[in-house]
C-alpha cells in the first residue's frame, strides 16, 4: 500500500515537472523564439510605380499585393545605385557602391569589377550563425565570376533562367537544409529586357508580338509612342507571369512547412525606364524611378504591425535590419546601412536621407521631400528636384533654391566624410577579372553589350 502510495506521489510530482518544464519552455519560445527563416526575393528592374500596391492602374501583382496587406509596405525606399551589380553587392556587403568597387564591366564586356573577397557579406554572417545559405540567380552579373557567391553554401547561377526552374532549384536545395534555419536568395529575371513572357502572358496587354531589342539602353531605331506603349506592355506581361510564378513557390512552401516562422523580403534592385529620359532599360542617372524601389517585408506579423511605412530606408539597411531580427551578428563599424527595426516597430525615422551613386559619375541625396544629384567627378551636372510639387523630377530648382541646395550640399558633405572614413578603415582593394565568352554571351542576351 505504502509503496503503491509512494509511486503515485513520484507519478504526480513527474507529471508536475513536466507540467511546469513545458511552461517554463513556451515562456522561453516566446523569449527566446527560434531563429526565423528569411527569404530574400529580388525581382530585378521591377519599377515600383509599375507594382499594384504602390498605386498602379493594371493588376499586374495581385499575389505580391496580397503579401504586401498583411506586411509592411515602404513607401520611400532608396537603391543605392541604378545598376545591378553595384545595387546588389550594397545590398550584400551594406557598402555604398565606391567603397565595395563592384561597379561595372567595361563596353565590350573584356573586364569586370569583382566583389572584393575581404567584404563580409549577408550571406557569410548568417552561416556562421549556423544557417543554411542558399542562392539562385538569373542574373549574369550575380553569380561566382564577380565575387556574389561569397558565404552561400549551395549557388546555382543560370543566365535568363525561367522562374519555374528557378522555384524548383530553390525547393531541391532547401530539401537538402533538414532541419537547419534557412536564408535563401532568389535573383529573377523575368520582367527584365527582353521583355518576353511566355503565352498567355506576352499578349496580356497587346495583341502585338516579338521581342524589341536595345544595346545600354539606347533603342535600335526611333521609337513611336506605340512602340514604347508595346514595350511596356510586354514588361507588364512579364510582372504577371513572374507574380504567378511566386504564388505558385509559396504554395509549395507552404505545403513543405517553410513558411511557419519565415521573414519574406519582396524588393528590387532599381527600376526601369521607357523613354521617361530618352532611354530604355536602368543605369544612366539618379532619378527617382531608377533608385526609388518597391520593398516589402512579410511574415512578421507578431513582432511588427502591419502597413504602409513613410520613412526613409536604404537597400543598405536590410543587412543590419535581418541580421538584428534573425539574431545574427554585425559588426556596425564595417557596415554603412543601420537596423529599420524602429521604424518597423512604432514608425520611428532611422536616417534623415539615403544616398546613392552612378558609378563614379553621380551621387544623390534622397530624402522624403527632395532629390539632390552633385557630380562624383568634374562635368557631371548638378540638380535639384522638390518631389512634392515635381515627382517626375522635370523643374530643377537649383538656381532659385540656394538655402535649400546648401542644406543638401551640407548633408552630401557629412556622407562623403563618414565614407572616406569608414573607406579608409576597411581598406577594401579593387578587384577584376578577364570576362569569358559565356559570360560574355549573357551580357550581351541582357542588353549590356553589343
Amino acid at each position: 500500500m505504502r509503496i503503491a502510495l509512494k509511486r503515485k506521489r513520484l507519478l504526480v510530482a513527474a507529471a508536475g515537472l513536466w507540467t511546469a518544464g513545458c511552461l517554463l519552455a513556451l515562456v522561453l519560445w516566446r523569449l527566446w523564439p527560434s531563429p526565423p527563416d528569411v527569404i530574400i526575393i529580388l525581382l530585378d528592374a521591377l519599377r515600383r510605380d509599375h507594382v499594384g500596391c504602390y498605386g498602379y492602374h493594371r493588376n499586374t501583382t495581385p499575389f505580391i499585393d496580397s503579401l504586401a496587406a498583411e506586411g509592411l509596405v515602404f513607401d520611400c525606399a532608396i537603391s543605392q545605385a541604378p545598376s545591378t551589380k553595384a545595387s546588389i553587392a550594397s545590398l550584400f556587403t551594406s557598402l555604398y557602391p565606391t567603397m565595395h568597387t563592384a561597379l561595372r564591366h567595361t563596353t565590350e564586356g573584356a573586364i569586370g569589377d569583382v566583389l572584393p573577397g575581404s567584404v563580409r557579406t549577408l550571406a557569410e554572417a548568417f552561416r556562421d550563425r549556423g544557417y543554411a545559405t542558399i542562392g539562385v540567380s538569373a542574373n549574369t552579373h550575380i553569380g561566382r565570376e564577380f565575387g556574389f557567391t561569397q558565404g552561400f553554401d549551395s549557388f546555382t547561377h543560370t543566365t535568363l533562367l525561367p522562374p519555374p526552374a528557378m522555384n524548383a532549384e530553390a525547393l531541391r536545395l532547401l530539401a537538402r537544409t533538414g532541419n537547419r534555419p534557412f536564408f535563401l536568395y532568389l535573383h529573377y529575371m523575368s520582367i527584365h529586357y527582353p521583355y518576353d513572357p511566355p503565352p498567355p502572358y506576352d499578349t496580356l496587354y497587346t495583341e502585338r508580338t516579338g521581342p524589341y531589342y536595345y544595346i545600354d539602353g539606347k533603342p535600335e531605331r526611333e521609337l513611336s509612342p506605340e512602340d514604347v506603349q508595346y514595350i511596356v506592355d510586354r514588361y507588364d506581361g512579364g510582372m504577371n507571369y513572374t507574380d504567378a510564378c511566386l504564388k505558385n513557390l509559396f504554395d509549395e512552401l507552404e505545403r513543405r512547412g517553410k513558411l511557419r516562422n519565415t521573414v519574406v523580403v519582396i524588393m528590387a534592385d532599381h527600376g526601369e525606364e521607357f523613354m521617361d529620359y530618352g532611354r530604355l532599360g536602368h543605369g544612366g542617372h539618379l532619378y527617382d524611378m531608377m533608385i526609388r524601389i518597391p520593398l516589402i517585408i512579410f511574415g512578421l506579423h507578431d513582432r511588427f504591425p502591419s502597413g504602409r511605412i513613410e520613412g526613409v530606408a536604404a537597400a543598405i539597411d536590410l543587412y543590419p535590419t535581418l541580421c538584428a531580427i534573425a539574431g545574427v551578428k554585425c559588426d556596425p563599424l564595417s557596415v554603412c546601412g543601420v537596423s529599420l527595426i524602429p521604424l518597423m516597430r512604432d514608425r520611428t525615422p532611422v536616417r534623415q536621407a539615403a544616398f546613392s551613386e552612378y558609378y563614379t559619375y553621380q551621387k544623390s541625396v534622397r530624402d522624403t521631400t527632395h532629390q539632390y544629384i552633385f557630380p562624383g567627378r568634374d562635368g557631371s551636372p548638378e540638380a535639384l528636384f522638390d518631389l512634392a510639387s515635381d515627382p517626375g523630377e522635370t523643374r530643377n530648382i537649383l538656381a532659385e533654391r540656394p538655402d535649400v541646395a546648401d542644406r543638401y550640399r551640407q548633408i552630401a558633405a557629412r556622407w562623403l566624410e563618414e565614407m572616406r572614413v569608414k573607406n579608409a578603415r576597411l581598406g577594401i582593394l579593387p578587384q577584376q577579372v578577364e570576362i569569358d565568352d559565356k559570360t560574355r554571351a549573357g551580357l550581351k542576351s541582357l542588353g549590356y553589350i553589343q
